[in-house]
């Protein structure tokens, strides 16, 4: 649990710094809190696999938007 909340916080900070909100992220907390109280735990699954995959995406971006070194490189390479 502790890696877990340190790699969150890590993150978190990176979002901040951004300065944007990503919504549809918000939307996904809501979903999942939803599928687990209704018990549904391969919606919750699938909401947190799109969820988790979403934020790195969002981080990726937030990266390459800020000049980290390399980043315009690592796009051009995909």
């Amino acid at each position: 649990c502790a890696l877990l909340h340190d790699q969150f916080d890590r993150y978190r900070r990176l979002a901040k710094f951004a300065g944007r909100r990503q919504p549809q992220l918000a939307t996904h907390h809501t979903g999942l809190v939803r599928a687990v109280k209704a018990r549904q735990p391969q919606t919750a699954a699938k909401i947190l696999a799109g969820h988790i995959a979403d934020t790195a995406d969002a981080v990726a971006k937030s990266v390459a938007l800020a000049g980290a070194p390399g980043a315009a490189k690592r796009k051009r390479d995909k």
